[in-house]
């Protein structure tokens, strides 16, 4: 049912798990036309360097305006993140796989191909610091937004988002049927509580006991079906809410300039925030070189010219 809502036009991004089964993701990379995974590189939590990731060649559009570049600059300069594990990937399948990202050694590390009338990026690398100090550069957050972004960007790639810490809830439409409502997660079928509303049917569940996976909301008409990725992995989540304080304070400890936002759902309001986000940086910059200006021209002056004192 996820190849099916793929090939109708949903877009699909694959961030494979540590202790995952590969024969399972090959199952569903084959159905997608996408290759596969091949062989493990690496030690997972090893936080020993095997390799890192390549700065990214412009030209998917996927990448558009994330750097900033003057007219002199033909690569981006990137502070590359290290591998220390990581899943190869083969070139091979149905479509062919548009590189987004390459390790130094060459190695794909995110991939994109187009199945059916979808899109698919598959990645060779998880998000948790396991996999490689990644998240804890710069270039993380807003290449990970913009891979969401670019999948979401079609009116049949509608983002599905839950809160993690509180009971799972979706409202379906009015034409499904409550009584063949079904939650089904790594092949249980589970029977929510189903409250009618005047949107429709709201769909309740606690969802504490769920671990990494995808679950499905089964309305007996695939055309009202969802499809939901649940992670409550602790190396990945805490299931514990911050309020915009508390996440200032949180990130305050580790980055200098830290500014929450409410993304919503406009992406003009979202993109207009990152940019003035870098703003107050791009001011410090011409204050630290002016300053470096200023002491340059202190120390030729102090040395070409003595003040002579009075007597």
């Amino acid at each position: 049912s996820l190849i099916d809502h793929v090939q109708q036009g949903a877009g699909l991004l694959l961030l494979p798990g540590a202790d995952a089964d590969l024969n399972r993701y090959n199952m569903l990379l084959d159905g997608l036309g996408a290759g596969n995974y091949t062989n493990i590189v690496g030690s997972y939590g090893s936080f020993r360097s095997i390799d890192r990731v390549s700065a990214p060649e412009l030209g998917h559009p996927l990448l558009e305006n994330l750097f900033e570049q003057t007219d002199n600059e033909d690569e981006v300069r990137l502070n590359e993140p290290e591998l220390y594990y990581y899943y190869e990937m083969s070139r091979g399948g149905r479509s062919v796989a548009l590189p987004i990202l390459r390790s130094e050694s060459g190695s794909p590390l995110l991939t994109e191909v187009n199945s059916g009338n979808g899109k698919v990026i598959v990645s060779a690398i998880g998000t948790d610091p396991g996999w490689s100090n990644f998240p804890i550069k710069p270039f993380f957050a807003p290449f990970f937004y913009r891979a969401v972004e670019y999948l979401a960007r079609s009116e049949e790639t509608a983002v599905k988002s839950h809160l993690l810490g509180r009971p799972f809830r979706t409202v379906l439409p009015a034409e499904v049927n409550p009584d063949q409502v079904l939650l089904i997660r790594d092949g249980e079928e589970i029977i929510p509580e189903i409250r009618q509303t005047f949107r429709g049917s709201e769909i309740v569940y606690g969802g504490e006991e769920w671990g990494p996976g995808r679950l499905i909301v089964e309305t007996g008409n695939p055309e009202y079906n969802q499809h939901y990725s649940v992670n409550l992995s602790t190396m990945e989540s805490s299931l514990q809410t911050l309020t915009t304080t508390e996440f200032e304070e949180l990130f305050g400890n580790r980055f200098a300039d830290v500014r929450v936002v409410n993304a919503g759902t406009d992406t003009d309001n979202v993109t207009g925030a990152l940019q003035s986000a870098s703003l107050y940086q791009e001011i410090w910059f011409w204050f630290i070189t002016a300053a470096i200006l200023l002491l340059i021209t202190e120390s030729l002056i102090s040395r070409y010219y003595k003040v002579e004192s009075t007597a």
